[in-house]
């Protein structure tokens, strides 16, 4: 289990393969909503290691956290495989969607440690930001699998990308370990607070 919070949000990761903790990780996010700072706080809930044969399915997860009982807080679950990445871009759209009503963002995750794949990567990357829709989005870029030995630092993942000839577009990279959730919070409080302080400007 763990998690990432501001004020506003709230990210819960869920073992989906521990069945035997999971009236423990209820408990545990029982505790935390009823925090008074978290009084108003959207929640997201990542079933993690959906991979795994024994795992629980996201249904499951949201009836032993009793998530359908939460009836005067906005929430949405979410299936994930946090070593590839599956569902996290899912999610945490949902989560920045959910903490500014109008959402001009884009996030771009890429495997820092497949160098083979990197140019792929910029040229997907190019591609999304000249659709028209996305002529004034902010991006943020997640260097994820930070944690692999040959990973190429979030440097080397902005040079290869040539963000910085983004000279007209508001971008950010951070870092990421997506299994421990290392630099996902920093990333999405950044994406969250350029979007909202687009929105009070407007």
């Amino acid at each position: 289990m763990g998690m990432l919070f501001s004020t506003d949000g709230l990210i819960y990761v869920v073992d989906s393969s521990d069945r035997d903790r999971i009236q423990d990780a209820k408990e545990e996010l029982d505790k935390m909503l009823q925090e008074q700072e978290m009084e108003n706080a959207v929640l997201l809930v990542l079933a993690n290691k959906q991979d795994l044969p024994n795992a629980m399915t996201a249904a499951e997860v949201m009836e032993k956290l009793e998530l359908q009982k939460l009836r005067h807080r906005k929430w949405f679950i979410q299936s994930t495989v946090a070593p590839t990445g599956d569902g996290l871009y899912e999610g945490l759209d949902w989560l920045s969607r959910s903490l500014c009503s109008r959402t001009d963002g884009l996030i771009y995750v890429v495997d820092s440690s497949d160098r083979d794949r990197i140019q792929d990567a910029k040229e997907e990357l190019d591609k999304m930001l000249q659709e028209q829709e996305m002529e004034n989005a902010v991006l943020l870029v997640l260097a994820n699998k930070q944690d692999l030995p040959n990973a190429m630092t979030a440097a080397e993942v902005m040079e290869k990308l040539e963000l910085q000839k983004l000279r007209h577009r508001k971008w950010f990279i951070q870092s990421t370990v997506a299994p421990t959730g290392d630099g996902l919070y920093e990333g999405l409080d950044w994406l969250s607070r350029s979007l909202c302080s687009r929105e009070q400007g407007a």
